[in-house]
C-alpha cells in the first residue's frame, strides 16, 4: 500500500523539529550569566537601571550606547523591555533573545515557503506554456520564412 504524506504536513512537522532542536540546544545556555559587551550595554549602562515604558526613557536607553556603529537601537530596545519587565536578569535576557530567534527562524521558514511556493507556480506556468509552443504544427513558421521544403520542392 502506498500512501502520499502531505508535503505541507513534513513542511510543518519538520518546522517544529527544528525549532524544538534549536530551543533544546540554546536552553543551558540560558543559565549563564551577563558576558562580554552585556557590562557595558546592559549591567554598568545608567540608563538601564530604572526603565518605565515612557518614550523618552526608551529613547534614552538606545541612545546610551556606541555599540557599533548604528548602536544597535532594536537591540537596546528589547533590553530596555526586558530590564523594565524583569529587571536585569540574564536569564530572562537569554530567554527573551532565544525567543525573538526561533520567531525569526519561523519568519524566515514562512518567507521561504511563500517563495519557493511562487517559483513552483511559475515554472508549472512556464511547463505549461512550454507544452502548449510544442504542440504547434512544425511547419507554422515555416510559411512565413520562404514556404515549406514540401511546396519549394515540388515539380
Amino acid at each position: 500500500m502506498n500512501r502520499r504524506v502531505d508535503p505541507r504536513l513534513l513542511s510543518r512537522l519538520g518546522l517544529v523539529v527544528v525549532l524544538v532542536a534549536t530551543a533544546l540546544l540554546y536552553w543551558p545556555g540560558t543559565r549563564g550569566g551577563f558576558l562580554l559587551d552585556d557590562y557595558p550595554n546592559i549591567v554598568d549602562n545608567p540608563a538601564m537601571q530604572s526603565v518605565s515604558l515612557s518614550a523618552a526613557d526608551m529613547w534614552r536607553v538606545v541612545e546610551s550606547t556606541q555599540s557599533g556603529p548604528t548602536g544597535r537601537p532594536i537591540a537596546m530596545m528589547s533590553f530596555a523591555l526586558n530590564a523594565h519587565f524583569s529587571g536585569l536578569s540574564p536569564q530572562a535576557m537569554k530567554v527573551t533573545n532565544l525567543v525573538i530567534h526561533l520567531v525569526n527562524g519561523l519568519l524566515v521558514f514562512l518567507f521561504l515557503r511563500l517563495l519557493l511556493g511562487e517559483y513552483a507556480r511559475l515554472r508549472a506556468g512556464r511547463r505549461e506554456e512550454e507544452s502548449r509552443a510544442c504542440a504547434l504544427p512544425p511547419v507554422a513558421g515555416a510559411e512565413s520564412a520562404g514556404g515549406s521544403e514540401l511546396a519549394r520542392d515540388s515539380p
